[in-house]
């Protein structure tokens, strides 16, 4: 998993990150597991309560954007086996 640099501050990183499900990874999945792992980014990617995406916030698979995706469908086999990034961007608006 890939975060933007703004995040791997706060997470005190430098490295993408690998984040094991003990089941078939979905999005939400996905970051429950980093929010367990690295609990300061608790809120910084999805709302604390209805834990929707922030605005802003991106989901990209390689070139592919699934933020708008359903977050409970299983992500593609190459982002399950860590063959492929599960990339998350923060995006900006204006001009």
């Amino acid at each position: 998993m890939a975060l933007p640099g703004h995040l791997k501050v706060l997470a005190n990183t430098s490295e993408n990150l690998v984040v094991s499900t003990d089941q078939i990874p979905t999005i939400t999945e996905i970051l429950n597991r980093l929010e367990v792992d690295l609990p300061q980014l608790k809120g910084t990617i999805r709302d604390i309560n209805s834990k929707k995406r922030r605005p802003f916030i991106r989901y990209f698979f390689e070139d592919e954007d699934f933020s708008d995706f359903d977050q409970d469908a299983t992500v593609p086999d190459d982002i399950a086996f860590g063959i492929k990034t599960f990339y998350i961007v923060g995006s900006m608006s204006g001009g």
